[in-house]
C-alpha cells in the first residue's frame, strides 16, 4: 500500500490501487482514495493504536471503501475489518475490540453523505475509462 500526503485534509492518498484477498473476496480499492487511518479516538490510542499505525492502516483502508461503496453488506465488511486486522499483526484482543465497537456503531457511519458520493463521483470519473473499472464496485448512482 503506497500512500501520500493528501495537501488540504489530515489524511493520505492512496497512490496505487490497492488488493486484498480474504478467502474467495477480493476487494479493489483505486488510488486516489483518501485514507484517515482507523477511526480510534486519541484517547484509546494507548490501549489500541494510533489512527495511522501501519497494522491497521490496510485494514481501516479496505473498510472504508466498502463502507463508501457498499459493494458488500456491512456484516461482510465488518467481518472482513477484524481479519485483515489479524493479517496486519494485530493483537488478536485489540483486533477484537476494535471491530466490536464498529460492529456495534458502524450503522451510525453506513450511510454515504452527499460529500461521500462527491467523492465516489470524483473518483469513478478519474477511473471510468479504465477496462477494468468494475472491479472496484463503484455504486450506479455515482456512475452516472
Amino acid at each position: 500500500m503506497t500512500l501520500q500526503p493528501h495537501p488540504q485534509h489530515r489524511c493520505y492518498v492512496l497512490t496505487d490501487d490497492l488488493a486484498v484477498t480474504v478467502d474467495d473476496l477480493t476487494v479493489h480499492v483505486p488510488a486516489g482514495f483518501p485514507c484517515d487511518g482507523a477511526s480510534l479516538p486519541p484517547l484509546a490510542w494507548p490501549l489500541l493504536y494510533q489512527a495511522f499505525d501501519p497494522r491497521v492502516m490496510i485494514a481501516a483502508t479496505v473498510h472504508d471503501w466498502l463502507y463508501y461503496t457498499h459493494s458488500q453488506p456491512r456484516p461482510v465488511a465488518d467481518a472482513l475489518l477484524e481479519t485483515l486486522l489479524l493479517q496486519g499483526s494485530a493483537a488478536r484482543f485489540k483486533a477484537r475490540v476494535i471491530s466490536g465497537v464498529v460492529r456495534l456503531l458502524g450503522r451510525w457511519f453506513w450511510p454515504n453523505t452527499a460529500e461521500d458520493e462527491q467523492l465516489l463521483r470524483e473518483l469513478y470519473q478519474r477511473h471510468q475509462h479504465r477496462p477494468d473499472v468494475d472491479k472496484f464496485g463503484f455504486p450506479l448512482e455515482v456512475m452516472k
